[in-house]
């Protein structure tokens, strides 16, 4: 390739990249992911048993509160709660999902922000921390 039609491309693939990968990509909504989450509190059988749609959104909600998860309930290097929620190691998913979707009901004016911040308030409301 000679220096010229190089010079061509690289702009032109920059241009493609910044399309493609926008600088400030929009996070998913608390009312987004409320949405999404919907069908899953009802889920859950009377058995204990979990019977979840096999849809996309049901799919996204269940990835999404998989990290949730793992995030809250993991200790830093000291053996302290990462975040301002105390949620207990043998919490399910289910319970998660459920206190992220009670809460953002009873809180409609936070439905624009970033569902992950409104999923670490439902968690500091359902699972506080005890103060010593």
């Amino acid at each position: 390739m000679n220096g010229r039609m190089s010079r061509l491309l690289l702009p032109l693939a920059a241009a493609f990249a910044l399309a493609v990968f926008p600088a400030d990509a929009q996070q998913d909504t608390a009312g987004q992911m409320l949405s999404a989450c919907k069908a899953i509190p009802a889920a859950q059988s009377g058995t204990g048993e979990v019977r979840l749609p096999t849809d996309f959104y049901t799919g996204y909600c269940w990835g999404a509160f998989s990290s949730l998860q793992s995030a809250t309930t993991s200790k830093d290097w000291r053996g302290r709660q990462q975040f301002d929620a105390c949620v207990p190691p043998q919490t399910t998913r289910m319970q998660l999902i459920a206190a992220f979707t009670h809460y953002a009901g009873n809180h409609p004016e936070q439905m624009e922000k970033d569902y992950f911040g409104v999923a670490l308030d439902a968690f500091k409301d359902a699972f506080p921390c005890s103060r010593k």
